[in-house]
């Protein structure tokens, strides 16, 4: 017998029903799903415009001789199933999540984005939302605008979801696309019902559904007679051969015909500006920025980089590489933002390279280094609350760097991420982790007020050496132990937001334990106890909330002090 049940063509809708109805499978052993969610963004981008995107490998499972699991989010039905997926697993289960409306995050294309795009590869043109807390009726935001198109967000969601479709409605089990179109058809004015349907059935979905409803994935299945042994081995291969080549790989491999060496030139980089690695900067955000500034008119896409040749490298490395860790330089000093760890995000490096570099260039040498200085520490404190590079960080780096460009010569050109800026201070009550920018933000912020914040042990200022060994961390103000046994507070969220959180030292944290407020703070032995407390914004004297254990009170009033420091730096 061959060692092929059959190599060709497979269509994506019955790969993904496979899945949904667990006839296929994966071996038990295999890596769980670690896919970023704009690594599935890119994916499906690549499918809708027909581009080959790998191939699948599975094989006849006749022998059963493995422990297996269904995809992740799929269904874990107990019917037997008929193959299993060796080669294929985070690209399946990326689609999947996202063409059936589950998992962490709901993928969603903005129609008339992507009506007015130049290509399909234009950034926002497709956007992903992570799954949110259950709304009045029982069900996430994200299902509630999947199943109604008259979707009632709150805190200015509806602007950002009206007009755009969930991708789980293309190959949605008893649905499809022009089901949905009806029904949203029906759900507006009668003079706008016909101009939608033509433009939905006739143009949109030529354009963006057709390819992804008829796309083909190459797929090899092996036979079911293929031997353990041989499953074992082929397994081995592919988890070792499976590396993706980077953007940075590439122009190396391109530019040593240029006699460029873009891994000699990093090394000599780190060496002469170490501040590099305490930020975890790798050579990526030097392309980003030395391609925002090659050219009259900023760009920074991974096409763009791309493009990059032998010329814009020996012109510009010299000086963004300055630049970068001069910006690296301006995070730690202005904004007390001191390492990677609390870093609120990577996206906007290659921006503030571009930006400072920029500042310094011939047509804008006029410009006060001081005064240019102080312009990107705002335009930096209103990305940071303003969530700017938390997505589309591509396009929102282009339009800042012309924006702050222009800035730069002209004083009335305030660029519109500054101009526009505004903060909801509720945020601070749903901000529970450091991965997202305005939980480092603030807790970044605190070490900037009243000249730094004081160490809990000792009264001494905070620095850079006690926060990168760990000495000091971001722990819970009311403990949190306290809360839920204590004082039987069940809000997990508001226990665990930033509004409760700040930098303590180890020691004073293992003492604090489960106390109340008003008893840990009495035994604190340390001089101007509330000078330390108001350092870190936290409300002082006889009716403080701390004295009083009023935890409601308290955040109330922590939010009025952060949102105002939040209003002197963004101005």
């Amino acid at each position: 017998m061959g060692l092929y049940e059959s190599v060709g063509q497979k269509p994506l809708r019955d790969l993904l029903n496979e899945i949904h109805t667990g006839s296929a499978r994966l071996p038990d052993f295999q890596r769980d799903f670690v896919w970023d969610p704009n690594a599935t963004i890119s994916l499906i981008l690549s499918i809708a415009q027909n581009f080959p995107a790998g191939s699948i490998l599975r094989v006849l499972d006749g022998q059963q001789s493995f422990e297996t699991r269904a995809f992740a989010g799929a269904p874990d039905l107990k019917a037997k199933h008929h193959v299993l997926v060796l080669d294929g697993q985070q690209r399946l289960t990326s689609l999947y999540q996202a063409f059936y409306g589950v998992g962490e995050y709901r993928y969603f294309v903005d129609i008339q984005k992507l009506l007015d795009a130049e290509d399909l590869s234009d950034e926002g043109t497709i956007f992903f939302k992570k799954v949110s807390k259950k709304n009045k009726g029982g069900k996430t935001v994200d299902e509630a605008f999947v199943n109604n198109t008259k979707y009632h967000a709150e805190k200015g969601e509806k602007d950002r979801l009206s007009g755009c479709m969930p991708l789980a409605v293309i190959f949605q089990p008893g649905r499809g696309f022009t089901d949905w179109v009806l029904e949203v058809r029906e759900e507006l004015p009668k003079t706008e019902q016909k101009a939608f349907e033509e433009k939905m059935l006739k143009v949109f979905k030529k354009m963006f559904v057709t390819n992804i409803e008829s796309y083909d994935f190459p797929t090899v299945t092996l036979d079911a007679s293929t031997s353990v042994e041989a499953l074992c081995t082929i397994f081995e291969t592919l988890n070792k051969t499976g590396v993706k080549l980077t953007v940075v790989e590439l122009l190396t491999a391109r530019f040593s015909k240029e006699k460029i060496n873009l891994r000699e030139l990093w090394i000599d980089a780190i060496e002469r500006y170490p501040i590099l690695e305490d930020y975890g900067v790798d050579q990526y955000p030097i392309l980003q920025a030395i391609s925002l500034i090659s050219g009259p008119t900023a760009t920074c896409k991974k096409k763009d980089v791309l493009k990059l040749n032998g010329k814009s490298i020996d012109d510009h490395w010299d000086l963004v590489v300055k630049n970068m860790a001069y910006g690296l330089q301006i995070l730690r000093e202005d904004c007390s933002i001191m390492n990677e760890k609390w870093l609120p995000t990577s996206g906007m490096l290659g921006p503030l390279a571009a930006i400072l570099s920029i500042s310094e260039t011939a047509k804008s040498a006029k410009i006060h280094k001081g005064v240019a200085r102080e312009k990107v520490v705002r335009w930096l404190w209103c990305s940071i609350f303003g969530q700017r590079y938390e997505a589309a960080a591509n396009t929102r780096g282009e339009k800042d760097v012309n924006e702050m460009r222009a800035w730069f010569k002209d004083d009335l050109l305030i660029p519109e991420a500054i101009k526009q800026f505004r903060f909801d201070p509720l945020i601070l009550r749903e901000v529970t982790t450091r991965s997202g920018s305005v939980y480092k933000g603030a807790i970044c912020l605190t070490l900037c007020t009243n000249g730094g914040a004081l160490d809990f042990h000792t009264s001494t200022k905070i620095n850079q050496q006690m926060i990168a060994s760990n000495e000091v961390d971001d722990h819970h103000i009311f403990p949190k132990n306290y809360l839920e046994t204590t004082a039987k507070f069940k809000d997990k969220t508001l226990i665990n937001c930033v509004l409760n959180r700040t930098l303590i030292d180890r020691l004073t944290n293992q003492t604090i334990k489960d106390k109340a407020p008003s008893v840990y703070i009495k035994n604190l032995q340390i001089k101007n106890k509330d000078k330390v407390l108001e350092s870190h914004l936290i409300p002082t004297g006889s009716k403080s909330p701390l004295v009083k254990d009023d935890f409601l009170r308290f955040l109330d009033q922590r939010s009025a002090m952060l949102e105002q420091k939040i209003k002197e730096v963004t101005s």
